[in-house]
């Protein structure tokens, strides 16, 4: 089987379809790593030489580039050596040439194919396609457009990729396929990662698994491998987080930690603005005590002040009232003795040296504002008229029955005004948010009210979706004190699992490998960063890595970065790059668990 891919450069994509055609009992057709398809040996990138295309066996080996696989291995029962063995495309130019007759070739379209809710459904659906439609013939092709999507669909395309139902529950065979289960480094890259940790002064050696009495492959003790990505990324996490998109690729599969958390975010937005805010009114607080206290007399001229605040009593933090009869003592029973009249009345608190008055004699003596149990939440009062901000000031009284069910509560009038924390202010009457329309709101005071609502409606998502984007950014492009601080915080996480029997054969992080495209500048502050915390970096600005590469691996270094990841004793990762999902997938094939590859 052979699918024509443009740019066919992600592993990703190469085991997915080598997955499809075994299924389809087909052979795979592999290609080059294809950079350019200019009728030349090299392009210009980054202002270097880069080849046009490398051959596939230069980066990796077994199944999925061309190796012999046995029918055992393969899954079969047929009595054939070799069970689909994979071909390169020049050998199928030989064998399915254009002028070979219909009856023994058939070429399918991407297009043809339905929208599917998740990739179960489609792999069955393409592994009966190429079963139906190719039964009795020799060669199958499937034809698909680029990867903007522009000129037709494509086999798996991006929204697949980004899709956790998509990917994810193909993951579990794929990783007992012959696609996986014979996957290998090419040799070259295999020499070369080997040279590398000679090179850097690291040693390897082999871990228990947990899960069986089989041994694992060759580990760098003690390394953090932090796949770090730049360059194009300060472009490209931008538009992630304007789209507010997910992971992608391997890095959604069942059991990687860190998934994206948009929810999680916006609460501890909301959280930490809180503490803030406490914080601030508390240190305020604390600074107005000392300067009453340093005024002769100024203790008892702020507690005659107290006695005209309820809302002192009431919580300017937002506590609520103990009781609703000890909110009804919050209406002063001295301005009647005193000659007042009602509207002119203080609004006093219950002075806890005076004695508290006797419910009854609290309900005859009531002139004021009657506060319900619960009613007083940051400032907020409210009523059966729904969410509003409603105490008048200005009427004798709000009546209530005595049963004291808040249901009961009757309102004189229309708010006028409200008392905050360190002051009133004058609430319009289409400011307050009821739940329901009110009986006492005329149609243009509930237009008013509805207009209001969408306007708090659109603050609250675009500061929803404000901070999302911030998140995303975070996860995508952190800074380096968010990288030290992230590292810092998988050291101990692993280190409180390396108490546990499963983990108990390895070892503390102590050392730390970038791998990243960063300039040498970049990494060179990064690294003082994160020796600052304790930690041992290696190669911090990738000179002798580089210098490997130009004698052992020129044009192959990703492969070695990527083999070096796996090899780490823990991995780092970035959730936005399939090349970091890549990896994640190796350590699960290698049996690594989730505590030992992490997201930033």
């Amino acid at each position: 089987m052979h699918a024509r891919l443009h740019l066919l450069s992600r592993i990703i994509y190469r085991l997915l379809t080598a997955q499809l055609a075994h299924l389809s009992d087909r052979a795979y057709v592999f290609e080059d790593y294809v950079w350019s398809k200019l009728p030349f040996p090299y392009t210009l990138y980054d202002y270097s030489l880069r080849p046009t295309r490398i051959p596939i066996n230069a980066f990796i080996s077994g199944f999925v580039a061309g190796a012999e696989v046995k029918a055992q291995a393969a899954g079969t029962t047929s009595g054939q050596n070799n069970a689909h063995l994979s071909v390169s495309a020049e050998y199928y130019k030989y064998i399915c040439p254009p002028s070979l007759p219909a009856e023994h070739r058939v070429v399918l379209s991407a297009d043809d194919a339905p929208n599917f809710d998740d990739g179960t459904s489609q792999m069955a659906w393409w592994i009966n396609r190429i079963k139906t439609v190719g039964k009795g013939k020799r060669c199958i092709e499937i034809t698909e457009g680029d990867t903007s999507g522009k000129n037709g669909k494509r086999l798996f395309d991006f929204s697949f990729f980004g899709s956790k139902p998509h990917l994810a529950p193909l993951v579990p065979k794929l990783l007992t396929s012959p696609v996986l289960k014979h996957f290998s480094w090419s040799n070259l890259v295999d020499d070369s990662v080997q040279h590398t940790i000679k090179t850097l002064g690291l040693s390897t050696s082999t871990s228990e698994s947990a899960n069986d009495a089989t041994t694992s492959p060759d580990i760098i003790p003690g390394l953090l491998a932090i796949h770090l990505r730049r360059g194009d990324y300060s472009r490209h996490c931008a538009r992630l987080s304007k789209w507010h998109s997910g992971f992608m690729g391997f890095n959604l599969a069942d059991g990687v930690k860190d998934q994206l958390d948009f929810d999680g975010a916006v609460r501890e937005y909301y959280y930490e603005r809180e503490r803030q805010r406490s914080s601030r009114s508390g240190s305020a607080r604390r600074t107005q005590i000392s300067k009453r206290d340093s005024v002769p007399g100024g203790s008892g001229i702020e507690n005659a002040g107290l006695k005209r605040r309820w809302w002192y009593w009431a919580g300017k933090s937002g506590q609520r009232l103990a009781s609703a009869e000890g909110s009804l003592s919050a209406v002063s029973t001295t301005s009647s003795s005193s000659g007042k009249s009602s509207k002119d009345a203080d609004i006093a608190t219950p002075d806890p040296t005076e004695g508290a008055l006797s419910t009854g004699a609290a309900k005859e003596k009531v002139t004021g504002v009657r506060i319900v149990k619960e009613d007083i939440d940051y400032g907020r009062a409210r009523t059966k008229l729904g969410n509003q901000v409603l105490l008048d000031l200005d009427e004798p009284r709000i009546e209530e029955e005595d049963s004291g069910s808040r249901d009961q509560v009757k309102l004189a009038s229309p708010a006028k005004w409200m008392w905050w924390g360190n002051g009133s202010k004058r609430i319009p009457k289409s400011d307050p948010s009821p739940v329901s329309r009110s009986p006492e709101l005329d149609d243009d005071e509930y237009e008013s009210f509805v207009r209001d609502l969408s306007t708090r409606a659109t603050k609250d998502d675009n500061l929803r979706n404000e901070i999302i984007s911030r998140y995303i950014t975070r996860r995508c492009l952190p800074s380096i004190d968010e990288v030290v601080q992230r590292a810092k915080q998988v050291r101990h996480d692993w280190s409180q699992s390396l108490s546990s029997s499963s983990h108990s054969t390895r070892h503390p992080l102590t050392k730390i490998l970038l791998l990243s495209n960063g300039w040498p500048s970049f990494l060179l502050e990064l690294s003082a960063a994160l020796e600052k915390d304790g930690w041992q970096v290696v190669d911090p600005d990738e000179r002798v890595r580089h210098k490997v590469a130009e004698k052992r691996a020129k044009d192959i270094d990703v492969a070695v970065d990527m083999a070096l990841a796996e090899k780490a004793e823990m991995f780092l990762g970035n959730g936005f790059s399939t090349l970091t999902g890549n990896v994640n997938l190796m350590r699960m094939l290698d049996g690594e668990d989730g505590e030992m590859s992490r997201l930033l």
